[in-house]
């Protein structure tokens, strides 16, 4: 595995067309419904509960313009091989090689305002953005204390308190990515005025997964006490 060793912003290779409007909404129709969120945009940049359901209604582009959600379709590589080479040229352009374990893909609009609260997570994610511009705060994982660490696979991934202290601010426009270690906490937040679309590549290394392993079993002894 070879990439950056922290967040890295690049231009992506993908075409702005490869998740226009049109193909959005073909791509809703196409996927199981289990696969789909439309969810209220979080409101802080701390998650205090539950977000309501919502349905997408009329127009996606003018619902996502009147609502304050975030709507995510997710797992595409379980029904779908259409995103098969675009998956391949975004890890290219991010420079990362294999092997890769449980590479999943999703994309995922946000309407113009609104936040994605503070959480981390153990994956890596190469987030493309192919319309609006949105920027990530980051911090380094060495903020994030043992218990927090082992909790992110356990229920635990958005029930992080913000950190004090400045963070890695990074803006991301339309045609650029956002490479993103794995145990970076972050929040998001997405700028008008159009929504923001982004297409996700998340991905495991050998070296993370063993990490894994071990807050797993760190998690396990801590319960034994």
């Amino acid at each position: 595995m070879s990439a950056a060793p922290g967040p890295h912003r690049f231009r992506h290779p993908l075409p702005a067309d490869l998740l226009g409007w049109d193909r959005l909404a073909e791509l809703l129709d196409e996927a199981p419904a289990d696969r789909v969120d439309v969810l209220d945009a979080d409101r802080t940049t701390r998650r205090d509960g539950p977000r309501a359901t919502r349905q997408v209604t009329g127009d996606l582009r003018t619902f996502m313009l009147e609502s304050r959600v975030q709507l995510q379709i997710g797992r595409l590589e379980l029904f779908t091989t259409a995103f098969d080479g675009a998956r391949d040229a975004v890890l290219a352009a991010a420079a990362v090689e294999g092997p890769l374990l449980d590479v999943r893909l999703a994309v995922r609009l946000f309407s113009p305002g609104t936040l994605l609260a503070f959480h981390a997570h153990g994956e890596a994610p190469v987030d493309t953005v192919l319309g609006g511009r949105c920027t990530w705060h980051v911090w380094p994982p060495t903020t994030l204390s043992q218990v927090e660490q082992e909790s992110l696979h356990r229920g635990g991934q958005f029930t992080l308190a913000p950190r004090a202290g400045s963070a890695e601010a990074i803006t991301v426009h339309a045609g650029e990515a956002l490479a993103l270690p794995g145990r970076w906490p972050h929040w998001v937040e997405h700028h008008g005025p159009e929504p923001t679309v982004t297409f996700e590549v998340e991905y495991w290394t050998p070296a993370s997964a063993r990490e894994r392993k071990l807050h797993d079993v760190n998690w396990a002894l801590r319960r034994l006490g």
